[in-house]
């Protein structure tokens, strides 16, 4: 963990991450909802949905991101994370997630920065983007 100043353009990471079939059962798992996740966990049923494979649930990109920020920055307090999907993210492929330092702003004597993070495959293709809103304790 870094803990530093940060200026725009600064870059996060980047750090690479595999997400696995276990992965993704260790997460529905924790979801309690009358909701069928098959579609995260057998080909069969995600090709029903019009998916190639099975892909990684929406929500656990959520959690990858906040985690990739929060092990990567010391004492950071997250305010907000949008997320825009850009493509379907595939199970068990080689994953890059890197952020960029946006914009750095003061309010009520607070020091916030944004931070634009992408998921992108090996190829380069962003598959989710998000921007983040944070401090730093």
């Amino acid at each position: 963990m870094i803990q530093k100043d940060y200026n725009i353009g600064d870059q996060i990471g980047p750090i690479n991450y595999i997400v696995s079939k276990e992965d993704v059962i260790d997460f529905i798992s924790l979801l309690e909802s009358n909701v069928s996740f098959q579609r995260f966990i057998s080909v069969k049923e995600a090709r029903k949905g019009n998916f190639p494979e099975s892909i990684v649930p929406g929500n656990m990109h959520l959690i990858l991101l906040s985690n990739f920020l929060m092990t990567s920055i010391k004492n950071i307090i997250l305010k907000k994370m949008e997320i825009i999907f850009r493509h379907i993210v595939k199970q068990n492929i080689q994953l890059i997630i890197r952020g960029f330092i946006t914009n750095v702003s003061y309010e009520n004597n607070t020091k916030y920065y944004e931070c634009d993070i992408t998921i992108e495959d090996d190829q380069g293709i962003s598959l989710v983007i998000a921007n983040s809103k944070f401090t730093i304790k």
